[in-house]
């Protein structure tokens, strides 16, 4: 891994924790400065979330975390100016009064330029325990075409 990937993936490894923590804490004024104003989010039950929804939900309690637990985190690299993170994490804690426990794949765009730093878009979906891969293993099934294509570097963490 040359230097210039060494910097780049340790800038998404901060902004993942950074993200994580705000999420855990409902810090909107962190999450205001990670989220891109464009923001467009795919949760678990398929509702498209904006960045205004997303903090609004933070600040009034309607989305509240107990428990977030990452467990795997895998990066691609688009070129020069975009980054793709997959993560599994465990979450736990309610949804507009809901509460909710489990293994979550979370897929989060970003990139550089104008925009550094901060999460463009995104999904989430529940994984159901023992049909579940991990992370890394989704992506080696599910990205050969892309890499047929594409030059995507890679880049797995712990």
């Amino acid at each position: 891994m040359d230097n210039m990937n060494a910097t780049v993936e340790a800038q998404i490894r901060a902004c993942e924790a950074r993200l994580y923590a705000a999420m855990l804490a409902s810090d909107v004024a962190e999450l205001d400065v990670l989220i891109a104003d464009e923001l467009l989010f795919a949760g678990p039950t398929g509702e498209l979330a904006t960045k205004a929804m997303d903090l609004e939900l933070h600040r009034t309690g309607g989305t509240v975390f107990q428990e977030l637990v990452p467990q795997d985190l895998a990066i691609r690299l688009l070129g020069e100016q975009v980054a793709i993170a997959f993560a599994k994490v465990f979450l736990r804690g309610s949804y507009l009064g809901n509460d909710f426990a489990g293994i979550f794949a979370i897929c989060g765009f970003g990139g550089r330029g104008m925009m550094a730093g901060r999460l463009w878009g995104g999904l989430s979906v529940r994984s159901f325990e023992g049909a579940c891969l991990t992370v890394g293993q989704r992506l080696s099934n599910n990205l050969r075409s892309i890499r047929r294509c594409s030059n995507l570097r890679s880049y797995r963490f712990a």
